[in-house]
């Protein structure tokens, strides 16, 4: 969900969308508050295309970057999020001892 809203807006906007709403999402997924909100981080640090971030847009005017170019560059860096380092993310919380998504998850497909 905070992904698909992070494309119709720009990253910086999106606690201030997502917070509010923590305690629905977590109701809603049967998630635990604290896994939702940890769930923002993720989000609001994967972008997609530079439109999402004003920073990556200015740095691309500045330094005379084409569309196509930083468009490429955040989708590798998207996928390398997605692929890398969302797993790596998951396993820590793991080793932290928080509330595993996947028991979860699989309690609410049955």
């Amino acid at each position: 969900m905070g992904a698909s809203l992070g494309l119709m807006t720009t990253l910086p906007g999106l606690p201030a969308v997502l917070s509010p709403l923590a305690r629905e999402f977590a109701a809603a997924t049967g998630l635990p508050l604290e896994t939702v909100l940890m769930l923002q981080v993720p989000v609001f640090s994967t972008v997609f295309f530079p439109y999402q971030s004003p920073p990556i847009v200015i740095a691309m005017q500045l330094g005379g970057v084409g569309l196509r170019h930083g468009t490429r560059l955040c989708l590798a860096l998207a996928a390398l999020t997605v692929l890398v380092l969302l797993p790596l993310d998951y396993f820590w919380w793991r080793l932290l001892g928080l509330p595993a998504l996947t028991g979860v998850l699989v309690r609410r497909k049955v």
